[in-house]
């Protein structure tokens, strides 16, 4: 049970990061395909842009310490929480 838990939190965190460097990388592709959009100029590009990797961010580092915690106990007794 532990070895499935531990490999489901590193999915998840591993996930969310991979969205965080592919939405960077997109948001560049985008910018570069279609310069007409003048995306990097809007502020409401740039609010929704650095929430939505703020909020993935924390999702990220969230699941890596519950990850690191769970690698560090020898058993589970107790809710990771």
């Amino acid at each position: 049970m532990k070895r499935n838990l531990e490999k489901r939190l590193s999915y998840l965190y591993t996930g969310e990061l991979f969205s965080v460097i592919t939405f960077i990388f997109t948001s560049y592709l985008l910018n570069y395909a279609y310069p007409t959009l003048h995306l990097y100029s809007l502020y409401s590009f740039w609010v929704s842009f650095l929430l939505l990797e703020f909020i993935l961010l924390q999702g990220v580092i969230y699941w890596y310490v519950k990850w690191k915690r769970l690698k560090k106990r020898k058993h589970l007794l107790r809710p990771l929480g």
